[in-house]
């Protein structure tokens, strides 16, 4: 009996990682609505904003319109974009492997491209602030910021990662 007792205790600690140390996992990622409402407080200029997220029924066709990349990559995001049609617009993309994060900025990059050609053609003052869009990698997530305080909102988002 004590024999079974510790093979079956051994497999367990196999099975749970035999020691792993998950203090500093990577991959454990934030609230985005709680992380949406500190970015988005951060900038007071912004116009009105709407918001998507993973946690929308039909999420993985939401996603398209900021990225092509494979909805399969995603663990979680976000999305506030000007209901006037601005620029403005705030991202997060959290990734279930930080590998990914290079292919999907890519994909954000596209996205911005293809808001500055809409908006040369349709609204040229906002050209300018689509072009200057702050996108970046932050462990597993990508980040786009398209506003009049982009400093304010990056702070906000590297500030609300480190509580």
């Amino acid at each position: 009996m004590k024999r079974i007792l510790c093979m079956l205790s051994a497999a367990l600690l196999l099975f749970t990682g035999c020691g792993k140390d998950d203090s500093k996992d990577e991959n454990k990622t934030v609230s985005m609505y709680e992380l949406s409402r500190k970015m988005i407080a951060a900038d007071k200029t912004l116009p009105e904003m709407s918001y998507v997220s993973s946690s929308d029924e039909n999420a993985g066709e939401l996603f398209t319109y900021l990225s092509d990349a494979d909805y399969e990559l995603v663990d979680s995001y976000f999305l506030c974009y000007s209901t006037d049609g601005l620029a403005d617009e705030i991202a997060v993309v959290a990734l279930k492997d930080s590998d990914d994060t290079t292919k999907v900025k890519k994909s954000i990059e596209q996205h911005v491209n293809g808001r500055v050609s809409m908006y040369e053609q349709y609204d040229p003052s906002q050209t300018e602030r689509a072009e200057n869009a702050i996108i970046m990698i932050k462990d597993q997530y990508v980040v786009l910021i398209i506003s009049e305080n982009q400093n304010n909102i990056k702070t906000a988002f590297t500030d609300f990662l480190e509580d």
